[in-house]
């Protein structure tokens, strides 16, 4: 549930910072008014990545080798 949740939240920045800065050139035009700004995509690279790092460190399975013998 918590890896649901910090997805959903990564989702949500990205998509919120997208709609309300337009921070550096289009990179990508998809309409005469709307384009992909260079800032869009560095706030996404940073909130996926934020969230898959997040993810691989909940998901992890604990390595026993180092654990005593019982």
């Amino acid at each position: 549930m918590l890896i649901l949740l910090i997805w959903t939240v990564a989702t949500a920045f990205a998509i919120s910072f997208a709609a309300w800065k337009a921070f550096g050139p289009v990179v990508l035009v998809l309409t005469r008014s709307h384009g992909v700004h260079f800032g869009d995509l560095v706030a996404a690279a940073g909130a996926f990545g934020g969230a898959a790092l997040l993810t691989n460190r909940l998901a992890r399975v604990p390595d026993r080798s180092s654990a005593a013998p019982d």
